[in-house]
This record gives C-alpha cells, structure tokens and sequence, in this order.
C-alpha cells in the first residue's frame, strides 16, 4: 500500500414518484378516536344463534287494526342515546335496555 485513499462516487436513484394516494408531505398525523364501548347481555337465546342489535330511534303507537308504521329520514343520524333492543333471530328473544 502506498498510503493513497479512494473512494467510490455513488449518484443515488432518482426519487419514485410519489402516489397520487399518498397523504400530503405537510399534512399532519391523524387524530384517532378511542372507542367508548358500551355493553349490553341478555340471557335466553339459542346457542350460536345470530343476535341483533337495534338502536331505538323514537316510539310509534299500533293502529285500533293492530298495524304499526314507521317512517324513517334517511338523513337522520342515529345517536347512542335512548334504548337498545337485543333480538335474536330464530329463538325470538328480546331485550330491550336503557342506554346510561
């Protein structure tokens, strides 16, 4: 060796363009909302069965016939307040519970 240094020069790649999907390079990290997470059991459903849950959105009153109606604004935006009904879909099961 004769005490001489080299050193290889290296041009690094050209950047890869950058997706259209891709979040601004400015934008701030999102906020993420915790779950608030609510619980609701009822016993007397059949093993395995599928069980419903229903906010109730308001109360309707049947007809002197028997038959109920109830009309729904696709705009509304159903809130956790009220009640919550527990329905199981083969034993027919119900649970109605306040929502605290």
């Amino acid at each position: 060796m004769d005490g001489s240094v080299h050193a290889d020069i290296l041009t690094p790649p050209a950047p890869e363009p950058r997706s259209p999907f891709a979040p601004p390079e400015d934008a701030a990290p999102a906020l993420v909302a915790l779950p608030s997470l609510l619980e609701f059991t009822a016993d007397g459903f059949v093993p395995g069965e599928d069980v419903a849950l229903a906010l109730i959105l308001r109360h309707s009153s049947a007809g002197p016939t028997g038959s109920a109606r109830a009309l729904v604004d696709r705009g509304e935006t159903p809130r956790a307040t009220g009640e919550v009904i527990l329905l199981g879909r083969i034993s027919g099961t119900t649970s109605v519970q306040r929502i605290d």
